[in-house]
């Protein structure tokens, strides 16, 4: 037997059966305590129309407030170097 090996090697092979179970994957129940729900979220995000500064601006309550905000916008642009300015087409050329 150890010359020819097992038996199960001379078979011929079996086509495999992905919905077949198996050792490694048991067949589980809808009602099984140990089965986690899975759950699916779902997310649509929509473009909303450009609005002004003055209308981002009447969001604020209080003028403090806007102030800080405005300033925190400010402090953040300055630390990471953000530039408004926008590449076009010329700028990209000369690079």
């Amino acid at each position: 037997m150890a010359y020819n090996g097992q038996t199960y090697l001379w078979e011929p092979k079996k086509p495999f059966d992905p919905t077949a179970s198996s050792p490694c994957k048991p067949a589980l129940s809808e009602d099984d305590p140990e089965v986690k729900q899975g759950s699916v979220f779902s997310v649509k995000v929509e473009c909303a129309a450009l609005t002004t500064i003055m209308e981002q601006f009447k969001r604020f309550s209080d003028w403090t407030k806007l102030k800080r905000i405005v300033a925190l916008c400010l402090k953040f642009k300055l630390k990471y170097k953000i530039s408004t300015k926008l590449i076009t087409v010329t700028d990209l050329q000369k690079e």
